[in-house]
């Protein structure tokens, strides 16, 4: 029972902790005002599994009113 209860402590720790990660990234790209597009990201990956040397993406402005989706 002990370990059953301390495991699931453990787990609200590490919940907790994903989530205050996460709000710092966010308030890290806010405050960056930048992020890159999801096509010139894979695109960039991609070249570089295939052996390339591409060059990085460049950073676009964050719009805060326009949502975060995936196309």
């Amino acid at each position: 029972m002990m370990e059953m209860l301390q495991s699931a402590m453990d787990e609200a720790v590490a919940r907790q902790q994903l989530y205050a990660d996460a709000e710092a990234s966010y308030q890290d790209t806010v405050r960056s005002n930048k992020v890159y597009r999801a096509e010139d990201v894979k695109a960039f990956i991609l070249a570089r599994a295939h052996g390339g040397k591409p060059k990085r993406p460049k950073p676009v402005r964050l719009d805060p009113t326009k949502p975060m989706t995936a196309k």
